[in-house]
This record gives structure tokens, sequence and C-alpha cells, in this order.
């Protein structure tokens, strides 16, 4: 049997919602493929997307809740693995054990679980706005309205674990896994921001807001909570709220 269409019966009855794929555009091979985000496909679609005479030539599973609460953290930056597994390991010396774990086609890493309760959508974790070629993301997962390409497609090889007996993790390890990528987030440089001067005070007594904008500084409040300076035009200042890798 086809190795693809082997697999993706076994992926399958293991209750993971399969479709076919592009492997060099990582992309379904189908005009619709969001109603295999709510219900997997039947066995006969299978037979007839990896039939040996098909064009897919790679297969991703879905993730979410039709593969069982299904969610995968995806790793596009490879350096990054070893001292996020190092420092899983110190937090909970078992959770990675069990847990599948696939290299992918760009030297990249996909390592798969099963949560409780409702799967969150795709979550970038970790961005570097440094990083070359406008690649910001470093860390994410792939959730609910998400899929990743699997073994046996070519260059996705599995290092550990069984795809079709992905592990179901409580919120307190998965916590341990989406938490400790978050640690490598890196944020940009902000520019020198330009101080308000000061401004003399009424001699007669203003209303608050008044007073706090003759005499307070908003960007030092703002910086305080964690939003980065990003330019100045003329008396606008532009600023990026926290978690934002992008935009003002």
């Amino acid at each position: 049997m086809h190795a693809l269409l082997q697999s993706a019966l076994a992926y399958a009855r293991a209750g993971l919602s399969v479709i076919p794929c592009d492997r060099q555009r990582k992309q379904p091979r189908l005009r619709h493929w969001k109603p295999y985000q709510a219900q997997a496909p039947p066995s006969f679609q299978l037979l007839s997307w990896f039939a040996p005479w098909s064009p897919a030539n790679a297969l991703a599973i879905v993730t979410g809740p039709v593969s069982g609460g299904l969610e995968a953290l995806d790793f596009d930056a490879p350096a990054l693995f070893t001292p996020w597994a190092d420092a899983v390991h110190r937090q909970n010396p078992d959770v990675l054990a069990s847990l599948p774990l696939v290299r992918t086609q760009s030297g990249g890493y996909h390592v798969y679980f099963r949560c409780a309760g409702t799967v969150a959508g795709n979550q970038k974790l970790a961005v570097d706005p440094a990083r070359p070629g406008g690649k910001f993301t470093l860390i994410e997962t792939r959730g609910t309205g998400g899929y990743v390409l699997a073994p046996p497609s070519a260059g996705y090889t599995l290092l550990q674990g069984d795809l079709t007996a992905i592990p179901l993790l409580d919120a307190p390890a998965r916590a341990v896994l989406l938490d400790t990528a978050r640690r490598f987030s890196r944020a940009a440089l902000s520019p020198e921001r330009p101080r308000p001067p000061a401004k003399p005070r009424s001699s007669t007594t203003p209303r608050p807001g008044d007073d706090y904008n003759r005499r307070g500084d908003v960007g030092t409040l703002l910086e305080r909570h964690g939003w980065r300076y990003v330019r100045q035009v003329q008396e606008a200042s532009y600023w990026r709220r926290p978690g934002k890798a992008r935009g003002h």
C-alpha cells in the first residue's frame, strides 16, 4: 500500500483528521479544507486523496478539537529546541518523554500533544523582530484552525513517540511547554523617545485630567506597563503594545 495512504488510514483510526498537501508550498491540495476542521474525512475520501496516482505528495494532520484536542508546537528556529527542552525538563522531568517529536523538512521540530478543554487557535509564542527575511516567528503553536505536515511526507521524520497514540496533557503540563517557549521571545530595540518639556503649573486649580496633561508623562506610564515607543511624527508618538512584534 502507498505509504501516504497507509499512514493516513492509521492516523484516521487514531482519531486524527488528515488532509492532502503540497509539500513544497505546505498548502492543502483542496479547494476547501475548512470542513475537515469540524469533521474528519471518511475512509473512502482518504483512498481517493492518497491513491498512488494522486498528485498529493504530503499529508497534514488538522489540529484542534476535530483531532481529539490536538495541539502542536512548531519550532521555526531549530537552535531553540534543545535549550527549550532542557528548561522544560528542569520543571517537569516526565512531560516530554512520551510526546511525539518530528523533525521537519526545514530542520525545525514539531512536538505533538493533546490537551483537555478548549483548544486555542494558532499562537505565536516567541518572536524576533530583528530576524532577517521578515520571518519573525521563532516558536508557535498549531491549534484550532491549523494543521501540520507529518510523516511519512518527504522531509518529515518521526524522532520519538507514536503519532497514533498522542498523549493527553493536563493544563499545568501544557502551561509548562507554552510558558517556557514564551521566554525565548526577543523584543525589538526601541528608539530613544523625546521627553516632553516641563509645562508651567497653572495658578488656578485645574481639573485632574488637565493637571495630568500639564505635568504628567504618559510615555513613562506606558513604558512601565510594557509598551514600547516606536517613532515620533510631529506631536504624535507611536507605541506598540506588549506581546506585539509589529505595527503600532
